[in-house]
């Protein structure tokens, strides 16, 4: 992103104590997850139906948005506390749909990073190295016959 875009888009948040993009990355995150799994229900061949992956898509977003103008409008958090805490509650959900005990520990350990132990600069390095650190396992803690098959 050039320098004059990076300013326009600090300039268009400030009024919402977001000055750095995050909420456009939690949407795309958020799309791109419902996207994953839409596909890979339609391989193994129980897909919904594209109605319901739109519906869910948009629904998403919707949710995403409100539940970010929440904790602006009524408990005046700050744009980066907020994100993370939306992070965090779909790592949440995530974990409960997978019945993921890794990813709820990560999900707990993002948000102790991100919200709880460190401010600014600090605490988005210390989250993403959680994430990163969450992927990796996850990758290593897969049997090696589906690695396989994947």
């Amino acid at each position: 992103m050039s320098r004059g875009n990076a300013i326009a888009l600090d300039a268009s948040f400030s009024g919402v104590g977001r000055n750095d993009g995050w909420l456009f990355a939690v949407l795309a995150v958020y799309l791109g997850t419902v996207l994953f799994y839409a596909v890979k229900a339609r391989r193994a061949g129980d897909g919904p139906r594209w109605w319901k992956v739109f519906a869910l898509a948009v629904g998403g977003l919707v949710g995403i948005l409100l539940a970010d103008l929440v904790g602006y409008w009524e408990f005046d958090m700050d744009g980066d506390v907020r994100s993370a805490v939306l992070l965090t509650a779909g790592l949440l959900l995530l974990a409960w749909l997978d019945r993921s005990v890794l990813l709820l520990v990560m999900a707990a350990a993002f948000v102790l990073c991100a919200v709880v132990l460190a401010q600014g600069q600090l605490a988005l390095l210390l989250s993403s190295l959680v994430v990163l650190a969450g992927a990796f396992a996850a990758l290593l803690s897969r049997p090696k016959a589906a690695a396989e098959g994947d």
